[in-house]
């Protein structure tokens, strides 16, 4: 009797990767089917907790490359320019501080609620944008609400496995979330790509003409100032003060 409950928890366990690794594949390989067909059978627990699962398992399997990286072949090389080109000039090469291997560790033990404050937050945005751009009628898959679309967006976040390719992995991840996001509007809302784009990228463009507005602004208050006066030293020489 117990080998039988034995080998039905394992058979059970097995089922459980199986499918949680048939998913993320699905989702990281074949988006397009996963919105269409899969996701609409989830409920939006299911979509948060497999998007933090995948969000916790890549920041640990991240971190760990990073720090044996950064570790050993940082170091490595570090010590070899300092053998060959800077060993007489007493100049350290401090290419990965120990504050950084802390704070990365700190990332990793926070990783699920950091992605509960990021799902929800950027799903907010989100809704905004896609309340413009959107129509909500009936030819999409379901209604547009802030619900469906953060069942989008905790789906989405798995593109953080893409994090544990060295270097470019982060700039990597960012690519292919905005491609999941985009690839999910377009399935679930019955929408054409441009549309779907428009609701991703909006927010960016909106930050980056504000950001340049900031900087306009910032621009023309220094060319208002009194440049020439203050470098004028005809006052300071007329009353001998040393400048």
């Amino acid at each position: 009797m117990d080998t039988i409950i034995n080998l039905e928890s394992r058979s059970g366990s097995s089922n459980v990767f199986k499918n949680f690794w048939d998913r993320l594949s699905k989702v990281l390989f074949h988006a397009s089917a996963f919105f269409r067909f899969d996701i609409g059978r989830l409920s939006l627990s299911d979509t948060m907790a497999f998007g933090a699962i995948n969000f916790w398992i890549a920041t640990v399997i991240s971190f760990f490359i990073s720090t044996v990286y950064s570790v050993v072949l940082v170091k490595f090389f570090e010590e070899w320019v300092q053998r060959l080109i800077i060993s007489e000039t007493n100049i350290s090469l401090d290419l990965f501080p120990s504050e950084s291997l802390l704070w990365q560790a700190g990332f990793v033990v926070l990783a699920p609620f950091i992605f509960f404050l990021r799902a929800i937050f950027s799903t907010l945005v989100l809704y905004v944008f896609a309340k413009i751009f959107i129509e909500d009628d009936h030819r999409g898959l379901e209604k547009l609400n802030y619900k469906n679309l953060l069942r989008i967006q905790s789906v989405s976040i798995v593109s953080e496995w893409y994090k544990v390719v060295p270097i470019f992995g982060s700039v990597l991840a960012f690519i292919v979330h905005k491609i999941l996001l985009i690839t999910g509007l377009r399935e679930r809302y019955s929408i054409s790509t441009k549309r779907a784009l428009a609701v991703v990228i909006g927010p960016y463009v909106i930050l980056f003409f504000f950001a340049l507005m900031i900087l306009s602004l910032f621009i023309i208050g220094l060319s208002q100032l009194p440049f020439d006066q203050l470098l004028d030293t005809s006052f300071l020489e007329a009353n001998d003060l040393p400048f």
